[in-house]
C-alpha cells in the first residue's frame, strides 16, 4: 500500500523488496561494526573492494618464503571462502577435503614446479562410495591451478 492507501505498483514493490534483501544480507557492508550506517545505500557505494587472503603452505626444510602452514589441510581449514592457498613445491602426504570456494595455486620456487599430494592410505570421506586424493563437496567455486 502506498501513503494514499492504494496498492503500490509491482515494480515499486520489487525494488523495495530487493533493497530489503540486500540490507538483510549485508547489513554492515562498508561500515564499521559500531557505525549506524548499516543498510544505508551510500555505505554500499563507498565500500572498499574485497580481496582474498593468501595463505602460503610449505614443508619444513624447503625454500618457501612466507609459509605459515606446513600442510595444505591446515591452510584449507584456516581459510575463508574466496581465499587463495599458494602451495610451495614438495610432497604433501595428505588427503584433501574442500568444502568452501577456494583457489589452490602451485608455486614455482628455485625452478622447481612440482606440488605432489599423495596420501597414504586413501580413506573414504563422509560415507562416500569412492576415495579421492582431493574431494570437493557441498560447494562450488573451487579452482586448482597448476604451476605455469
Amino acid at each position: 500500500m502506498n501513503s494514499s492507501g492504494r496498492p503500490a505498483s509491482s515494480r515499486q514493490s520489487w525494488r523495495l523488496l530487493g533493497f530489503a534483501i540486500l540490507a538483510a544480507i549485508l547489513p554492515s557492508y562498508g561500515a564499521s561494526p559500531s557505525s549506524s550506517s548499516a543498510g544505508d545505500p551510500a555505505a554500499f557505494r563507498s565500500a572498499e573492494p574485497w580481496s582474498p587472503t593468501v595463505r602460503v603452505v610449505g614443508q619444513s626444510g624447503t625454500p618457501c618464503p612466507h609459509a605459515k602452514y606446513t600442510t595444505i589441510t591446515d591452510a584449507v581449514n584456516g581459510a575463508s571462502g574466496g581465499d587463495e592457498i599458494d602451495i610451495c613445491p614438495a610432497l604433501y602426504a595428505e588427503q584433501l577435503v574442500i568444502t568452501k570456494p577456494l583457489t589452490l595455486h602451485g608455486l614455482e620456487i628455485d625452478g622447481i614446479k612440482r606440488v605432489l599430494v599423495q596420501p597414504t592410505p586413501l580413506t573414504a570421506v563422509d560415507g562416500l562410495r569412492f576415495v579421492a586424493v582431493i574431494t570437493v563437496m557441498n560447494t562450488s567455486g573451487v579452482t586448482i591451478l597448476a604451476v605455469c
